[in-house]
């Protein structure tokens, strides 16, 4: 193994140079364990070893064996990839990328005309199959501007476009002196739409963490092409809450206006502990009661904690106070891509592993702050402003580790029995969990939407906590299928287990298919999931914005084709002299964008076919890459 990297002085090196006071006994005797059971291990390489160090550069190196099969995410080319590289979307026939309002709805109009399904896209952080369809994408790319401050039917918003990352709309709050409080989710990166759409969150024990219960109206383009805005008052109470947190289902989100709250200040602390608090009665409330901010990280094989607590302060804050996450410099993710595929083959590894990431994170501590000297530094407390500790960077993950993220939620008052069923779970399938233990937010349980997973039905119930159970999951390339799936079978009866045995619920935006499938069939969600139902019946029975994932979710469009094209009659014409109901079908049958004509083929003179006997040619709008569209000629 040593003949690849000498794993050992490269994980000194990694922990001195990105932490100047790296003196830590705990570390040094955790890297020696790793570096020991290395070289004490005969047969050590794992299948797709040399995959792992090279996938992930969008280069495919087919002499390192890479192919589309085993190195998707730089060989397999496909109009839309999720963010972590694990989700193909290959069906899209092509992906737009509107402006503004109207644009998207000269889109909408156009593909329903053309007999195509939509999706929405902005930064593809959905990682399941929830962003695919075999239409048409929308990307909200350039919907990116932020209109300002308004009093709105009696409250303080921003209005702002779909596509707008989160990051951008905290920090512009902030120079506004405003915030959207506890409802921030960890990456900065994710859009003000998806986010919406998905229900995401960040973490509170007092307040609303979900950001779709912030909105106060939506501008969308419905799926018959119209622009609406929608919000509390002009919409009936079960479709306002399906709109809020929409799935991607209901139209194309253009802009939305969301609540927001003068800006403060949180002391943050950082602590390590062992894992006995954990597991008293009421362990998990009494560690978070007097924390307005909590996030708890369990290393269940160390048996230790880490946890952040933070509170709203008057202190000033701290200069350079932000949180950040464990970043690998580009000189050490070679080797530790190594240890941590070989970890996917060698539980033992994967746990010493475990060991050395825990107090890594104590010795450098994921917050941030200046020193006397104007440098910024590690440290267990901080205040800062409210975005820079809620929020962070989140690095380009395929140059580092392709990744699953399961997040199960369940209601607080069953966190000791599931703690002690993933306590036994972990120890007798030898899991161990390199990436930031087993982490767990709190979100308190709201009505405002449907189905986000932290929202009121079933055992979720108003007023209470809910926490979310996010285990990162790596994901190896080159693995044969069946130890494939023995790998990845660990971390799917955790999320099988939460949500059989304990009613709970998947974040739409991570897991898998099947999660969504499993809770479809136990009624997860009860009668919020015939609420949206009904929804949809309402606004798109066509299945206009249908796509599999809905399918499995167990949604059903009563007008829906089975096949990809619709039956509207928008006649074409193909080079290849055949008429097609539209162009759609004309695209399915291989002809592409400027290979056909309007009309049927029967309107033209195929004895002097070309654009000269033709009254007028032109396209359509320029920012809309459709294809030549001619207008008939008289014979």
């Amino acid at each position: 193994m040593n003949k690849h990297f000498p794993i050992l002085p490269f994980l000194i090196l990694f922990c001195i140079f990105t932490h100047e006071e790296a003196r830590s006994f705990e570390l040094k005797q955790s890297v020696n364990e790793v570096d020991n059971w290395i070289r004490e291990t005969p047969k050590l390489l794992c299948p797709g070893i040399g995959l792992a160090l090279s996938c992930g550069n969008k280069l495919c190196e087919e002499f390192e064996g890479e192919s589309w099969k085993n190195c998707a995410y730089d060989c397999l080319k496909t109009p839309l990839v999720s963010y972590n590289g694990e989700t193909f979307c290959a069906d899209v026939q092509r992906v737009l990328i509107p402006e503004n309002a109207n644009q998207v709805r000269e889109i909408v109009h156009q593909a329903i005309l053309d007999g195509y399904r939509i999706r929405v896209s902005g930064k593809a952080h959905t990682i399941n199959s929830q962003i695919c369809t075999d239409g048409i994408v929308i990307s909200t790319e350039k919907l990116n501007s932020i209109m300002g401050i308004e009093a709105y039917q009696g409250k303080l918003t921003v209005h702002v476009e779909a596509g707008v990352p989160m990051g951008e709309l905290t920090s512009w709050l902030h120079e506004h002196d405003l915030s959207l409080g506890y409802a921030i989710m960890a990456a900065k990166t994710m859009t003000v739409a998806g986010a919406v759409a998905t229900g995401a969150h960040g973490s509170s024990t007092k307040d609303t963490a979900t950001i779709s219960s912030l909105v106060e109206s939506i501008t969308m383009i419905t799926p018959d092409g119209e622009m609406v805005e929608y919000s509390s008052a002009n919409t009936d109470e079960d479709m306002w809450r399906a709109l809020r947190a929409n799935l991607g289902m209901l139209g194309v989100v253009v802009d939305v206006r969301l609540r927001v709250r003068k800006q403060f200040n949180l002391r943050t602390v950082i602590s390590f502990e062992k894992e006995k608090a954990l597991f008293r009665k009421n362990g998990l409330k009494n560690l978070i009661e007097k924390c307005d901010h909590a996030r708890v990280h369990w290393f269940p094989k160390g048996e230790t904690l880490m946890q952040v607590c933070a509170k709203e302060t008057n202190r000033p804050v701290d200069s350079g106070a932000e949180s950040t996450l464990v970043t690998i410099p580009a000189l050490f993710q070679a080797p530790l891509k190594f240890v941590i595929h070989e970890g996917a083959c060698h539980k033992n590894l994967n746990c010493l592993i475990e060991g050395v990431m825990y107090h890594y994170m104590k010795l450098a501590p994921p917050l941030l702050k200046n020193n006397s000297a104007g440098k910024q530094v590690h440290t267990r407390k901080a205040t800062g402003h409210s975005h820079r500790i809620l929020s962070t960077e989140v690095p380009d993950l395929k140059t580092q580790f392709f990744q699953t993220d399961w997040e199960i939620a369940i209601p607080i008052s069953k966190a000791d029995e599931v703690l002690e069923v993933l306590r036994d779970y972990f120890k007798t399938q030898k899991i161990c969990l390199p990436f930031l233990g087993l982490s767990m937010r709190f979100v308190p349980i709201e009505d405002t939407t449907l189905l986000t997973h932290t929202s009121t039905g079933k055992e979720f119930r108003e007023g209470e906590l809910a926490v979310t159970f996010e285990l990162i999951a790596y994901n190896p390339v080159g693995f044969p299928s069946e130890m494939e799936a023995r790998y990845q079978k660990s971390f799917e009866d955790f999320a099988a287990r939460l949500v059989y045995d304990f009613g709970g619920r998947g974040h739409v935006a991570k897991n898998r298919d099947w999660v969504f499938e499993l809770e479809n069939q136990l009624g997860s969600y009860g009668e919020a999931h015939e609420k949206f139902q009904e929804v949809l019946n309402q606004i798109d029975p066509n299945g206009l914005f249908s796509n599999d994932f809905g399918i499995r979710f167990g949604f059903e469009w009563k007008n829906r084709r089975e096949e990809k094209c619709s039956g509207v009659q928008n006649w074409v014409c193909g080079k290849n002299q055949m008429t097609y109901q539209n162009p759609c079908r004309a695209n399915l049958d291989g002809v592409k964008k400027h290979d056909y004509f309007q009309g049927k083929c029967e309107e033209y003179d195929f004895k002097s076919w070309g654009l000269l006997n033709l009254a007028s040619v032109h396209r359509k709008s320029s920012w809309l890459p459709e294809k030549v569209w001619i207008l008939r000629h008289t014979l």
